[in-house]
């Protein structure tokens, strides 16, 4: 499992180098040939599938299905990738998944991605008032079940409750 993880950690390094050296040949031939086991490696782990998913540009439809993908098998460096993404369109519906996406990377235990989402946050303040937002309503709906229990049809307050708990 280490040198699978150690494969995706040098794919990714390889891609980097590409992005400054887009005219290497070599360079090329060996992300190429690293591509299909990145594929397979990718299919059971979010953060490969993330790093497989830099390939493409980020405006590419196949890096944002990749994104989302990872982000919702639970890698947090594409939630936040996401959300930087997503930020960018300026859509109310874009903004409010961001916003999950951040409370996610919030709850999650990747102390270098909830510091790296708290610096997107005071860049963004819309994010945070939405986030607040979110969490306002679910609190809210949350408390509304818990204090209030509805009555069972066949439940009625008063002599029929004693009545059935009665001993004859």
């Amino acid at each position: 499992m280490v040198a699978k993880s150690d494969m995706s950690y040098e794919f990714a390094s390889l891609i980097r180098e590409l992005r400054n050296s887009p005219d290497d040949i070599a360079l090329r031939q060996t992300v190429v040939k690293q591509l299909p086991e990145m594929k397979v490696l990718a299919n059971d782990n979010a953060l490969a599938l993330f790093r497989l998913a830099q390939i493409y540009s980020p405006t590419s439809t196949q890096y944002k299905q990749m994104m989302r993908e990872s982000a919702n098998k639970g890698c947090t460096n594409a939630m936040l990738a996401l959300c930087e993404l997503l930020l960018k369109t300026n859509s109310a519906a874009d903004l409010k998944t961001a916003a999950h996406y951040m409370t996610k990377i919030e709850y999650s235990n990747d102390s270098f991605m909830i510091k790296s989402g708290e610096l997107l946050l005071e860049n963004n303040p819309q994010l945070a008032s939405e986030i607040e937002s979110q969490s306002k309503k679910i609190e809210t709906r949350y408390m509304g079940r818990f204090f209030h229990q509805p009555l069972e049809k066949n439940q009625t307050e008063g002599s029929d409750l004693e009545s059935s708990f009665s001993v004859s």
